[in-house]
């Protein structure tokens, strides 16, 4: 199974919309975030994503939702 992909038949997210994700967290929540309060508001946002309400968020896009997050930050 794709680390990215949630139950109920939804598929995998794109590269695209993981930086779409962290671009949202770094909009919202600003570019200084540490990585456990990353993962709560990227978690938070996840919420309302049909698919992600009641499972677990793959830790594979956690990381690769971070890595994003700070990649850009190093660009800032």
């Amino acid at each position: 199974m794709n680390a990215n992909f949630f139950d109920d038949g939804f598929p995998p997210l794109t590269a695209e919309q993981i930086r779409d994700l962290a671009v949202a967290v770094r909009e919202d929540f600003g570019c200084s975030l540490s990585r456990a309060t990353f993962t709560d508001m990227l978690l938070n946002l996840l919420e309302n994503v049909p698919g992600c309400e009641s499972n677990e968020v793959p830790l594979s896009l956690i990381d690769s939702a971070w890595a994003e997050y700070a990649r850009r930050d190093r660009e800032a």
